[in-house]
């Protein structure tokens, strides 16, 4: 891990080491690093765009309501709604948390 400069100093000692494998792991190692950072800002973002997403869903709802749209419009009593999409809120599980 650290500057490109660093690995790369890393590298050569390892390679005048003789050890193919252990350089294998390192470079395996930095690859899911990045990976791993990437993918947590990647969530991060998600879980950004989830909220907003979210909190524009219920202003909606709010707006219908007060609206009485229900009563205004009779179709609107029977149409089930998806308690998944509105109560489920993912939630980060425990373990190695993001870096970011």
């Amino acid at each position: 891990m650290g500057p490109s400069v660093d690995f790369a100093l890393l590298h050569i000692a390892l390679v005048d080491h003789d050890d193919w494998g252990l350089t294998r792991e390192i470079h395996r190692y930095r690859d899911l690093d990045r990976e791993f950072t990437d993918t947590c800002i990647k969530l991060e973002q998600l879980q950004v765009d989830l909220s907003a997403i979210q909190q524009a869903h219920s202003t909606s709802e709010s707006q219908l309501l007060l609206a009485r749209a229900q009563e205004q419009v009779e179709q609107l009593e029977n149409v089930p709604r998806k308690p998944q999409a509105t109560r489920g809120v993912w939630k980060r599980k425990s373990g190695r948390g993001c870096p970011v």
